[in-house]
């Protein structure tokens, strides 16, 4: 099954990762006042990837291949 991320589904508290692989991500958002960014911490170590808009992130995440956790079986 292939997982199409657009912009809308990019929402903080989302887990994300792949079959067999431990890692997973939690998609965060960041706030400076003005502007609404997101982007990707590990749940393993809390390293901060791949900041920028939803848009940003939708498309790491179709490149990457991660989906949904829950959809993880």
């Amino acid at each position: 099954m292939k997982i199409t991320w657009e912009a809308e589904d990019i929402r903080g508290g989302r887990i994300v990762g792949k079959k067999g692989r431990e890692e997973r991500w939690l998609i965060i958002r960041l706030e400076d006042g003005m502007t609404h960014k997101y982007a990707l911490a590990s749940m393993a170590d809390g390293m901060v990837i791949c900041e920028g808009t939803a848009d940003h992130v939708a498309t790491r995440l179709n490149d990457s291949g991660d989906i949904p956790v829950e959809w993880i079986t």
